[in-house]
């Protein structure tokens, strides 16, 4: 009689066991993910045994996780920092040890760091202080030189800062004879290398300035002042 009782309790285990999985199955169709999971967490504690259990659970958690770290990449890039944490959170609810979210919620502490110093940044940059608004901007220009905001105002700095002292540079008289050019085809960094040369003038390229790419240039008894003015306007530098 026990042993048919014993029989019985064990038939019914197997009988319930499906019903789980088709439930937490059915759940996640429905886009009701977390309650899948949290389903099939608490069969998982009565019957810790149960490998299709373990099974199912694991991977419908790797496909939800997934699903959830690119949502909070997307929202993240968006700048909508609190739904992008969210994600994150409600991944760690399930799996606590994942590398993915632990670094999505460290880059968004760094986001937000970022956006205040551009903002200050912004503001020294309406009032005229371009130079102490660059040095704000060069550790997020570091951390992250796609900043979008923060290479927005870099490029305001530059037109304030860089072309005003390039366009008023005093040459000596012994280099300001006029020069005559015909340049075709070459690389940006070909043409001030020739005006350098002329000149005595050393340039530095910012590292957004595509050096490679190709210009023509062609100007006759121009002083070296015009010359660099053209070389400069254009190739919208």
């Amino acid at each position: 009689m026990k042993r048919a009782l014993l029989l019985l309790l064990f038939l019914a285990g197997c009988a319930s066991n499906p019903s789980v999985l088709e439930r937490a199955r059915d759940q996640y169709a429905a886009g009701r993910g977390d309650e899948a999971l949290t389903l099939l967490e608490e069969a998982m504690r009565q019957r810790p045994a149960d490998s299709d259990l373990r099974r199912e659970y694991f991977r419908l958690r790797d496909a939800l996780s997934a699903q959830w770290l690119a949502q909070a990449e997307v929202v993240r890039q968006a700048g909508l920092y609190e739904e992008a944490e969210a994600l994150y959170r409600r991944v760690q609810a399930h799996d606590r040890s994942s590398p993915r979210a632990a670094a999505g919620l460290a880059q968004i502490e760094t986001d937000r760091r970022h956006r205040a110093l551009v903002a200050d940044a912004g503001e020294l940059v309406k009032a005229g202080k371009y130079r102490e608004a660059q040095d704000m901007l060069r550790p997020v220009l570091t951390e992250n030189p796609q900043q979008r905001e923060a290479r927005r105002l870099q490029r305001i700095i530059d037109e304030r800062l860089v072309k005003p002292a390039i366009a008023t540079v005093q040459l000596k008289p012994s280099v300001a004879r006029p020069i005559s050019l015909d340049l075709r085809e070459v690389t940006l960094r070909n043409v001030f290398e020739v005006l350098q040369r002329a000149s005595g003038v050393n340039f530095v390229f910012d590292r957004d300035v595509r050096t490679d790419q190709r210009t023509s240039m062609a100007l006759r008894d121009a002083t070296i002042e015009d010359a660099i003015r053209m070389a400069m306007l254009t190739n919208s530098l």
